[in-house]
């Protein structure tokens, strides 16, 4: 696994599905790169990519700017079948 920014969109994160053998992208995986999107106004702080099985659990902590130039925190899970590419689902807060 590798996770980056979207060089032409800094809002979005790219999740690389690479082979621990070869570093190339993965032979299971049908889409090998994810994109996630951001949360409007977060400046993504921290990542956590987690594999169990067919599942890709991803877990990104926010911080979102206010209207007071403060800071509230959040973070986003999203779960995902590495295999497929398909979003299985984004827990609600």
């Amino acid at each position: 696994l590798h996770a980056d920014f979207d060089p032409r969109d800094d809002t979005v994160v790219q999740v690389h599905l690479l082979s621990n053998r070869t570093g190339l992208p993965h032979h299971l995986a049908s889409q090998p790169v994810i994109s996630l999107r951001l949360m409007e106004g977060a400046e993504l702080e921290e990542s956590d990519l987690e594999i169990s099985g067919d599942l890709l659990g991803i877990l990104m902590r926010d911080d979102v700017d206010d209207d007071e130039d403060s800071f509230l925190f959040g973070s986003q899970l999203q779960i995902y079948n590495w295999k497929t590419g398909e979003l299985l689902k984004v827990p609600s807060t």
